[in-house]
């Protein structure tokens, strides 16, 4: 028995003022792991907030990985299950634009990416 795992990804386009209802949409949809791309700091904080506080207390954001970025807007992977982060998992330009994580469900083992790539 494999189970189902959703999955939302979402690029937030950098908007800081609705991450509260941001919050509240992909919590509507019941996903067990959310991949976000344009993360602000500002957005960060709501909503590590409250979807830690909806199940999804495993989380990362890329920026805290990599303060010195030049990027305002880096991305971020919230899960129901612990995770790991695979540093270097991608050669990529801007490092701080990709996270790769390795976790456990409970049927399997499986390693998301959430990504951004700049135009």
């Amino acid at each position: 028995e494999w189970g189902s795992v959703k999955i939302i990804s979402w690029n937030l386009a950098g908007r800081t003022k609705n991450a509260d209802k941001q919050a509240d949409a992909l919590t509507f949809r019941n996903p067990d792991i959310i991949g976000l791309q344009e993360v602000t700091e500002a957005s960060w904080c709501v909503l590590q907030d409250k979807l830690s506080t909806e199940g999804f207390a495993h989380n990362i954001y890329s920026r805290h990985l990599i303060p010195s970025s030049r990027k305002l807007k880096t991305v971020a992977i919230f899960s129901r299950w612990p995770l790991v982060v695979l540093e270097g998992h991608f050669k990529v330009p801007y490092p701080e634009l990709t996270l790769s994580i390795k976790l456990q469900t409970p049927s399997r083992s499986m390693e998301p990416s959430s990504n951004e790539i700049p135009n």
